[in-house]
C-alpha cells in the first residue's frame, strides 16, 4: 500500500539525492549540544526536505508536511537511530566482513 501520492515521493526522493550529494549541506548544521536521539537533526533534515521539495514543486505543487509525509508520523526517536543502525549494518556487511575474511 502507498503511504504518499507519486508526486511527493518523487520529489521526496529527488531532495534525499541532492542531501546525500551534499548539494545542501549548507542547510544542514550538526548541533554538538542534541540528544542522543538527535530530534533536532532530523526536524532540521525534515525541514530542509520539505522546503526544497516545494522549490522544485512550483506554483500549483503538492504541500509537503515535515512530519506526515517526510517522517510519515514516525517519531525522529526511532528515524535516526534506526538510520545509524541500518548504515552500520550495510557497512559491516560490505566492508568489515569481506576484510576480516581476507
Amino acid at each position: 500500500m502507498r503511504k504518499l501520492p507519486p508526486e511527493k515521493n518523487r520529489l521526496i526522493q529527488q531532495v534525499a539525492r541532492e542531501i546525500a550529494d551534499g548539494q545542501q549541506a549548507m542547510h544542514l548544521p550538526v548541533d554538538v549540544f542534541q540528544t542522543g536521539s538527535a530530534t533536532s537533526t532530523n526536524t532540521n533534515a525534515n525541514e530542509v526536505i520539505v522546503s526544497r521539495a516545494v522549490q522544485l514543486a512550483g506554483a500549483g505543487g503538492p504541500v509537503l508536511h515535515a512530519n506526515d509525509d517526510i517522517n510519515l508520523g514516525q517519531s525522529s526517536n526511532g528515524v535516526i537511530p534506526t538510520a545509524l543502525q541500518v548504515s552500520v549494518a550495510q557497512v559491516m556487511q560490505a566492508d568489515l566482513a569481506p576484510a576480516l575474511a581476507d
